[in-house]
C-alpha cells in the first residue's frame, strides 16, 4: 500500500491525529514491502496482540508509532487463534476493522461467522468488501440460528446475495413465520359456513323491501 492509500484511508475514518503522523512517517511507508496477505496470524504471539489491542481500543494516537517500530504487529493473534481484527469484529466497531485491514491486518473466516450471528450488519457488508474468504456452511448456520429479527436476517442475506454468496436459496427460510401465516389463510376454516348451492340470494329475496318496490314498478310498466 503507497502513501496515499494510507492517507486516503485515514482520512475516511476521520481520524486527524493518525493523518498527521502518517504524513511524518511517510517516507518509511513507502519503502516498506507489501502487506500481508488475509490468513497469516501468528498465534504464539499472545503479548504482542495484547500490546496492539490496548492500542486500537485505548490509544489509537500511539498505533502508528507502534507500528512503525513492530511492523509484524498487526499478524499477532493470541492462544486462539483470533487476532485484534477478530475482536474488533465481535464489537462491530468498523473504524478500527478498516483502520487495521489498511495496515494489513488479516481477516479471519471466523471474525464473519461470529459478525453474523450477533447481527452486526454493518461489519458484516465491511468484511465483504475488504474481500474476507467466507465459510458459507459456517455464516449459513450462524444465521439461522440466531435470534435476529426476520427484516435482519432478509438484510444480511442480501449482503451475501450482493456478493455472489447465496445463504438462503429458499425465501421461505428467510421469514418462516410470515410465509406460514400466509399459506393459512389460504386454507379454507373448518368452522367457517360454506354458501350452498340451493341457500337463496338475500339480495333477491322477495322478502326484502327493495326488491318488493322494485317488482310493483315491473308489474306497472306491463
Amino acid at each position: 500500500m503507497n502513501t496515499q492509500c494510507v492517507i486516503s484511508l485515514i482520512k475516511r475514518i476521520e481520524l486527524d491525529h493518525l493523518l498527521d503522523l502518517a504524513l511524518n512517517s511517510a517516507p518509511d511507508l513507502h519503502d516498506e514491502p507489501p502487506l500481508p496477505p488475509c490468513g497469516c496470524i501468528r498465534p504464539e504471539h499472545e503479548y504482542a496482540f495484547g500490546r496492539l489491542f490496548d492500542a486500537v481500543r485505548f490509544r489509537p494516537h500511539r498505533l502508528n508509532q507502534l507500528l512503525a517500530a513492530e511492523r509484524n504487529l498487526v499478524t499477532a493473534g493470541n492462544g486462539l487463534g483470533e487476532n485484534v481484527l477478530h475482536w474488533m469484529a465481535v464489537e462491530n466497531r468498523v473504524q478500527e476493522i478498516e483502520l487495521l485491514r489498511g495496515l494489513g491486518s488479516p481477516i479471519p473466516a471466523p471474525a464473519l461467522v461470529e459478525a453474523v450471528e450477533m447481527g452486526h450488519a454493518e461489519t458484516v457488508i465491511l468484511l465483504l468488501e475488504l474481500g474476507v474468504e467466507v465459510d458459507r456452511h459456517a455464516c449459513r448456520i450462524a444465521l439461522m440460528e440466531n435470534d435476529l429479527a426476520p427484516s435482519k436476517r432478509s438484510l444480511i442475506n442480501r449482503y451475501f446475495r450482493r456478493f455472489g454468496h447465496h445463504l438462503l436459496d429458499q425465501p421461505d427460510a428467510v421469514r418462516p413465520q410470515r410465509m406460514h401465516q400466509r399459506q393459512k389463510r389460504r386454507e379454507p376454516h373448518p368452522y367457517r359456513r360454506q354458501p350452498l348451492a340451493t341457500q337463496p340470494n338475500r339480495r333477491l329475496s322477495p322478502r326484502r323491501p327493495a326488491n318488493q318496490l322494485l317488482q310493483q314498478l315491473r308489474a306497472m310498466g306491463n
